[in-house]
């Protein structure tokens, strides 16, 4: 092995670990602030660091969303039942506002609201679009991939 390098063995390293490692090496990541419907109309805003584009033609995007105590976050509950949301692009200037959005809050909990977010209606989904966002992309879910125990890729 070349001097300086180190290798590092995926199998049997803790979650936590890897968790720290991906998100070492894979950078910039972009930031998907996604906004959702509940079934009961409750509007969820939450960032996720685990998104990217997957397809050009036709248009895709995927983002990664770990599960929270062995169930489903808000955001993939939200998702799974009604198939639509809207990836928000963060940017700095929305930065505090969009981390203050990752808080635990109650599924009957809208963020929006709680911290004064606006909202624009969207022209092909139910899910809302954030207004301070400079690009929003309306999505309607394809695919569901589970990804071992803890994480499931939406498409």
């Amino acid at each position: 092995m070349p001097e300086g390098f180190t290798t590092l063995t995926a199998s049997g390293m803790d979650t936590a670990t890897a968790y720290r490692l991906l998100c070492g090496i894979v950078v910039p990541r972009p930031i998907a602030w996604i906004s959702s419907v509940s079934v009961d109309g409750v509007v969820n805003l939450a960032p996720f660091s685990s998104y990217n584009y997957v397809a050009h033609s036709p248009p895709m995007l995927a983002v990664n969303i770990g599960s929270r105590s062995g169930g489903l976050k808000d955001t993939a509950r939200n998702i799974e039942a009604s198939g639509e949301f809207v990836v928000n692009v963060a940017t700095e200037a929305n930065m505090e506002v969009m981390h203050q959005t990752s808080a635990e809050f109650a599924p009957q909990e809208s963020e929006a609201q709680s911290l004064g977010i606006a909202l624009l209606p969207s022209t092909h989904v139910k899910a809302p679009r954030i207004a301070i966002s400079p690009v929003q992309m309306e999505c309607k879910l394809q695919q569901v991939v589970r990804l071992g125990a803890l994480n499931t890729l939406y498409i």
